[in-house]
C-alpha cells in the first residue's frame, strides 16, 4: 500500500512513514499539502492519505476538498488527525473524513487501524 502523509511537523512525518514503511508499506510525505496536491496532480497513485487538521497553507479539510477535486470517482480513504476536541468526528465523516486520529496518538496502532480500513475499501 502507498500512503500520503501529510503534516506541517517534519519529524512527525518522518516517524510515520518509518513506521508504514516497517511495516512494508510505501510512504511518502509532506510538510506543505500545496506540494502533495502536485504530487497527485502528476497522477502519482495512492492508497489513502494521513493529514494534518491544521497547517499553514490549507487546512486538512481544505486539503480534503483539493484532493476529492482531482480524483473525483476514485476517492481513497482520508485520515484526519488532530489535537483539537472541539469538533464534531460525524460532521467531519460527511465531508468525506475516512476516521479522525486523535494527537497525541500511538503510531504502531494508528498505521493498523489505517492498513485495515484501506483493505476494507479495496473488498
Amino acid at each position: 500500500m502507498k500512503i500520503i502523509i501529510v503534516d506541517d511537523e517534519a519529524d512527525l512525518i518522518e516517524l510515520c512513514t518509518d513506521i508504514f514503511e516497517m511495516e512494508g508499506h510505501q510512504a511518502v510525505g509532506f510538510t506543505s499539502p500545496l506540494k502533495a496536491l502536485e504530487y497527485i496532480r502528476a497522477g502519482n497513485d495512492f492508497d489513502a492519505i494521513v493529514s494534518d487538521s491544521t497547517m499553514p497553507e490549507l487546512t486538512g479539510l481544505e486539503f480534503l476538498e483539493k484532493v476529492k477535486e482531482l480524483t473525483v470517482g476514485n476517492e481513497r480513504p482520508f485520515f484526519l488527525s488532530t489535537g483539537r476536541i472541539d469538533f464534531k468526528e460525524s460532521e467531519l465523516l460527511k465531508v468525506g473524513v475516512t476516521k479522525v486520529i486523535i494527537k497525541p496518538f500511538d503510531i504502531s496502532q494508528v498505521v493498523v487501524e489505517i492498513v485495515d480500513l484501506i483493505k476494507k475499501n479495496k473488498v
